[in-house]
């Protein structure tokens, strides 16, 4: 486990991965009951998969396919 916090990490590299091609958003999500960093994309695909990091700062990295995100 890191010694950041949740929200540090996600504060330290939402830039980076949100600069990733088709990547719309990160959030805090959960794997195995632990905290961990979602990564929303469009579309998951192998070559995206391939740029994502496996974890950041200890904290596992989750991919969530949601296809676009509008604001309401």
């Amino acid at each position: 486990m890191s010694e950041r916090s949740i929200s540090d990490v996600l504060q330290r590299h939402t830039a980076e991965l949100m600069a990733l091609p088709n990547v719309v958003g990160t959030a805090q999500g959960e794997l195995n009951g632990e905290p961990s960093v979602m990564v929303m994309v469009v579309a998951r695909t192998e070559e995206l998969e391939s740029m994502i990091p496996k974890e950041i700062d200890g904290f596992q990295i989750v991919i969530s396919e949601t296809g676009e995100l509008n604001a309401q």
